[in-house]
């Protein structure tokens, strides 16, 4: 085994195409990490702003690149509620003065991030200062309070643990996806090359099979293990260089960036996004996420490799990967409810299925997963990758010197008399 681990891993790491993905993995890595962040800093969706006008002097539209504003002309407030309420379309927030009690109240049905509600709230302030209060109360003219009342759940800091999960469950799958797909085809190719014949006079199967797993598992890691390093280091380089300067965007220090900042509305997007990567469980994350990539590669890998000795050219090999990889895709198909609602039933089912555990745990361990579901996960994971080995081991020593046709179901299974 440990020749064949040796042979694999050598002959692997020299190739042309091992470097390039080595060299460029983490650009791209990095990139899918920071692109969701930039897009997010320069959004472009509007929000629609159901305003009460009825009490204003003077009109005007108040509309700007990021509020659309709805002028609202009834003065019965519960009325007003009532139908913004029901209103599905173009109603995302209500704002409403209140006469007898001097504030402003601004219902959210959208989910506004810290930095819309303070851009919104200064908005509307500005609104009802400038008109209602100078005109009415020329003499306290002083900006009315608000009361903000979110009408929907959302996790603090949901958009850098939404980052953080998928950009893990991305890396995740690729790795076990592509390094997967190696072990097949370099048996399929030893088939058909007929080296096989040869290399099993000297080596068991088992052997054989478990010598490729492990060797383009070390390729694998070898490859994951440079991009960490390039990781720490671009993030040692970066702290230096601006981590006192990210020091005035957090939450002890945003009171006064606020003050000389001149644009207060992307200050703020930053407090966000540095306030959550300090509440991430970032060693959790790492050690969960080593677990998962090892044992998700090497339940895939070991079924990738019965694959592989099922056939002896690719196209046959389409009928037997689709049961296997899609559970994986369609987790992804699911990220965006995992996404928004990790804690329920569908979410947790997918983080126990071992084959779709390794995807959905990482999506969700971000936003705070008990240590015991984590732990139970990845046992149910590590007991399949024992089990799909022995039944793979069984498959590959049927399979393996096969040729001229793909195994069918019932040769798997021994059914079918093939000995």
């Amino acid at each position: 085994m440990w020749i064949v681990l040796k042979q694999e891993y050598l002959n692997r790491i020299k190739k042309r195409s091992f470097l390039v993905m080595t060299l460029l993995g983490p650009i791209i890595s990095l990139c899918i990490l920071f692109i969701p962040v930039y897009l997010s800093l320069n959004t472009t969706e509007r929000v629609h702003v159901w305003l009460q006008t009825a009490n204003l002097k003077q009109g005007g539209n108040f509309t700007d690149e990021q509020f659309v504003f709805h002028h609202i002309e009834k003065i019965d407030v519960k009325e007003i509620e009532t139908d913004f309420l029901q209103e599905k379309n173009q109603a995302d927030v209500l704002a409403v003065y209140s006469i007898e009690e001097k504030h402003i109240l601004l219902l959210d049905k959208k989910g506004l991030s810290t930095a819309e509600q303070w851009k919104l709230k200064n908005k509307i302030q500005d609104i009802y200062f400038k008109d209602i209060i100078a005109t009415y109360m020329p003499g306290r003219a002083v900006s009315p309070d608000i009361q903000y009342m979110p009408l929907v759940e959302k996790t603090k800091n949901a958009d850098v643990f939404q980052m953080i999960g998928l950009f893990c469950a991305i890396v995740i799958y690729f790795f076990i996806f592509y390094y997967g797909v190696q072990v097949m085809k370099g048996i399929v190719d030893e088939k058909v090359n007929r080296v096989v014949e040869v290399i099993l006079c000297s080596v068991k199967p088992f052997n054989w099979m478990m010598g490729k797993i492990l060797g383009i598992a070390a390729v694998c890691l070898t490859q994951f293990g440079f991009w960490a390093m390039v990781y720490v280091w671009i993030g040692s380089k970066f702290n230096n260089r601006y981590g006192t300067a990210l020091e005035q965007f957090k939450d002890q220090n945003i009171g006064d960036t606020l003050h000389v900042s001149k644009d207060a509305w992307q200050a703020l997007e930053w407090n966000v996004y540095a306030q959550g990567f300090e509440n991430l469980p970032l060693m959790l994350i790492a050690v969960s996420f080593f677990v998962f990539f090892i044992l998700g590669y090497l339940l895939y890998a070991s079924l990738f490799a019965a694959i592989g000795s099922m056939t002896d050219n690719e196209t046959d090999t389409q009928q037997f990967t689709f049961p296997i990889t899609a559970p994986l895709f369609v987790t992804f198909l699911f990220a965006g409810l995992i996404i928004s609602e990790p804690h329920s039933q569908m979410a947790v089912a997918l983080s126990y299925f071992p084959l779709t555990s390794p995807v959905a745990m990482m999506l969700r361990i971000p936003f705070g997963v008990p240590i015991w579901e984590i732990i139970g996960s990845a046992i149910l994971l590590a007991v399949t990758f024992i089990i799909s080995v022995y039944v793979a081991a069984r498959v590959f020593k049927r399979g393996i010197l096969q040729y001229g046709k793909a195994m069918r179901w019932s040769d798997i299974f021994g059914l079918g008399g093939n000995k």
